[in-house]
């Protein structure tokens, strides 16, 4: 695990409330939380970001520079709230995966 995971995730894990019993989730790497191909998208960073770029369309951007003022303005406006519905989203999500027998899902 790198070093900013293995300086951080435990906190932020407590700061979300998620208790002990969590999986972590990430991208390209070996030793993970096994998915099969064309599965809903369950990592949510990715519902992160996507919120984030909804955020981010609604200004009018005219430049580079506005757009990374923006993206940084808007990602530090994410509440902690915002994190922890989504995170704690996982289970109903999961069980709407399991129901749909893999088929895409309303999330």
């Amino acid at each position: 695990m790198g070093y900013i995971l293995k300086e951080n995730l435990k906190q932020s894990a407590q700061d979300l409330n998620l208790g002990d019993d969590f999986w972590f989730q990430q991208d390209n790497i070996k030793n993970q939380l096994q998915s099969p191909p064309q599965s809903p998208d369950l990592n949510p960073i990715e519902h992160l970001w996507d919120l984030l770029e909804r955020k981010i369309r609604q200004h009018k951007i005219v430049s580079k520079e506005m757009l990374k003022r923006v993206i940084i303005t808007e990602w530090n406006n994410i509440s902690s709230e915002e994190i922890s519905k989504l995170v704690h989203s996982m289970p109903k999500r999961l069980t709407e995966v399991l129901r749909r027998k893999g088929y895409p899902t309303t999330y």
